[in-house]
């Protein structure tokens, strides 16, 4: 995957069957952290280019740091976006400033992954279950061009359902 926006397509499917309990903003940013250890491997021609954060383990670390900084920062941000927009619970531009610490752990171990299991498909350098075995049994199990249309088309459907959840909610 080049890098985050073809993951957030299964992340829009997510979100649209947990809607108020899965945050796409904590689980975007989980990809964005995991896919920093790819473009630093990139910029320095480090091989391999999906490291340690790119295993089970090392996202779970990422997950579990990217989804507790973001459950302490995202509060008072949301409830500053509240303010300054004075958007009011009926609002469709509303976000809830309370998302518990469950949800943000949640989002973001979905996160990481979501992301480990896509990139395992596509990326041969990829060692998801490292340091128990170096093997990738799942490296092209798909061919990228499917892989790349699944993840586009779970996005599609996820935008439909969550949109249409969305619009029902507050009408």
């Amino acid at each position: 995957m080049p890098f985050t926006p073809f993951h957030c397509g299964p992340g829009l499917a997510i979100k649209s069957i947990f809607p108020k309990w899965f945050s796409l903003i904590i689980f975007t940013g989980v990809q964005i952290l995991i896919d920093i250890e790819s473009l630093y491997n990139l910029i320095n021609q480090t091989r391999p280019v999906h490291g340690f954060f790119h295993s089970y383990i090392g996202a779970t670390l990422v997950a579990l740091v990217g989804g507790g900084i973001a459950y302490f920062i995202f509060r008072p941000v949301f409830r500053l976006w509240n303010i300054i927009h004075r958007r009011g619970v009926r609002s469709r531009l509303h976000v809830n400033p309370l998302i518990s610490l469950k949800s943000a752990m949640f989002s973001a171990l979905i996160a990481a992954y979501t992301h480990v299991f896509l990139d395992s498909i596509m990326h041969s350098d990829v060692k998801p279950f490292y340091p128990m075995t170096d093997a990738n049994f799942m490296h092209n199990v798909l061919g990228d061009l499917l892989l790349y249309l699944l993840c586009v088309v779970l996005g599609i459907i996820g935008l439909v359902f969550w949109g249409t959840y969305f619009m029902s909610e507050h009408d």
